[in-house]
């Protein structure tokens, strides 16, 4: 969790939340408030701010990936597209757990040069390749299973559906959609410290990303806006768990109530 403390205490985040005022009073993002740009533009040309980002981000989902990775059937797919998928810190342990599977991590330019490095690193560059992109134009096409995770908690409604419409023209008819997102719950239990958490991440998106955290209703809504109607009943929604579950209870519940 080094670089994650690093980061969310950090001095750019800490202008970022100075300007949470002008945020709620403008609509726009804190981060732009105070630096005059968006996030993701400040990243792409700020690399040592983009490998601390990418080194946080790692830091703060290893635990879960490895419950996803151990509890969720990926071995009944014979490729998988990891949409904005960082450094494969999800995707590569995936891969080594299933031999026959090949895969692709869909990322931006210059997260994709990283991947490059890791996939070597890890060995796996005969069954897993990093494409850059933009999933705001295509999605690489043809997968067996498409995985976004984070990635949709960090938009725009509008942002978002634009990925999932991208997605949904990327997918065979066979295809199937992967959200793993913090949720949030539909109602506020006072005494569940993880939803005071996610709700407290809910403000740091709008001020940060100017995206949001949502329920599952929000994220069932975005599949119908974003033309995958046919998916909102069926697309895996994988969160993370209440204080009062662990991890796989939590992912066991999300499998079981979405079939």
């Amino acid at each position: 969790m080094r670089a994650w403390a690093r980061f969310i205490l950090g001095e750019e985040l800490d202008r970022v939340w100075g300007a949470l005022p002008d945020a709620i009073r403008s609509g726009d993002t804190g981060f732009r408030h105070a630096f005059g740009t968006d996030l993701r533009s400040y990243i792409a040309t700020h690399p040592d701010t983009a490998t601390l980002y990418n080194a946080a981000q790692q830091s703060l989902t290893q635990g879960l990936n490895a419950e996803i990775g151990a509890y969720y059937p990926f071995g009944n797919f014979g490729w998988i597209v990891d949409v904005g998928g960082g450094i494969g810190t999800l995707l590569l342990p995936i891969l080594d757990r299933h031999p026959k599977m090949r895969g692709t991590i869909f990322e931006l330019p210059q997260v994709a040069a990283q991947a490059h490095e890791r996939i070597a690193a890890a060995g796996l560059a005969t069954r897993c390749d990093a494409v850059d992109g933009n999933a705001f134009d295509t999605i690489p096409a043809g997968a067996d299973a498409y995985a976004m995770k984070s990635v949709l908690h960090g938009k725009t409604d509008d942002e978002a559906e634009a990925i999932l419409r991208n997605c949904r023209h990327a997918m065979p008819t066979h295809a199937k959609l992967l959200i793993i997102e913090r949720l949030l719950p539909e109602r506020i239990d006072p005494d569940d410290a993880l939803a005071r958490e996610n709700l407290l991440m809910d403000i740091n998106m709008m001020v940060a990303g100017g995206g949001r955290e949502r329920s599952e209703a929000d994220y069932r809504a975005l599949l119908v806006k974003g033309t995958c109607a046919s998916l909102a009943s069926s697309a895996r929604l994988a969160h993370r768990p209440s204080s009062k579950q662990s991890p796989t209870e939590a992912i066991d519940r999300t499998l079981r109530m979405t079939g």
